[in-house]
C-alpha cells in the first residue's frame, strides 16, 4: 500500500521535502510531488481523488506540517478533505 503525506503549510513542498528527507534519509526534492499532496484543501482533494477514482478503498495518510499548525490541519483534514473523499466513487 502506498502512503501519502499531506501538508497544508503555505510552503508545503518545502516543509515536506525537509521533513521527509529527514524521516526517510533520502533526498525528497524530486519525489515530493509524486508522494505528497499539499496546498489548499481543494488541491489536496483533487490529488487524492485520483487514487480513489483508480479504485483505492483505503489511503494511508501522514499529516506533515509545522507542529503549531497541526491542530488546525487535523481539523481541516477531518472536516474538508476526508468528507469530500468519502463522497467519491471508487473506480
Amino acid at each position: 500500500m502506498e502512503s501519502i503525506d499531506v501538508g497544508f503549510h503555505v510552503d508545503g513542498d518545502v516543509w515536506a521535502v525537509e521533513q521527509l528527507t529527514y524521516r526517510f534519509n533520502l533526498p525528497f526534492e524530486k519525489l515530493v510531488d509524486k508522494y505528497c499532496a499539499y496546498g489548499p484543501s481543494e488541491v489536496v482533494v483533487e490529488l487524492l481523488s485520483r487514487y480513489v477514482e483508480a479504485g483505492a478503498t483505503k489511503l494511508v495518510i501522514a499529516l506533515v506540517m509545522p507542529p503549531e499548525e497541526r491542530p488546525d490541519a487535523v481539523e481541516r483534514f477531518a472536516t474538508e478533505i476526508s468528507s469530500a473523499l468519502k463522497q467519491l466513487k471508487h473506480g
